[in-house]
């Protein structure tokens, strides 16, 4: 399946996140993909992870720094450092997105440019 295709191109003209790609994702159980099957997500490895990146560059940088950042700095965190309490909680939410992780980048005299750095 081509979840990245063609239909992308308005959004990168107009500079825009593709918010259709949520869903897709979604339906995909993409925002888990290092998340035990027993807690709603597939439970690949960083090989099988980071392949899914790659493959998600070649079409779109946004996109796959999306994926990337949800699954890796925020899944990938509470996974590996969350108590079960907190496992339980959130990595069910985030494997079908109802949660998405993300992070914030601020620097002094730049703000969230972070290609002005």
């Amino acid at each position: 399946m081509d979840i990245i295709h063609d239909s992308l191109n308005p959004y990168v003209e107009n500079s825009e996140f593709p918010t259709f790609i949520e869903d897709t994702f979604s339906e995909l159980r993409l925002g888990g993909v290092m998340v035990p099957p027993s807690l709603g997500g597939l439970g690949f490895d960083y090989l099988e992870h980071f392949s899914l990146v790659y493959e998600l560059a070649r079409k779109d940088a946004s996109v796959a720094t999306f994926f990337g950042v949800h699954n890796s700095l925020g899944v990938a965190c509470i996974d590996k450092l969350g108590d079960e309490k907190q496992r339980a909680y959130f990595l069910p939410k985030a494997a079908n997105l109802e949660t998405i992780f993300s992070f914030g980048l601020t620097e002094p005299n730049f703000g969230s440019d972070a290609t002005s750095l």
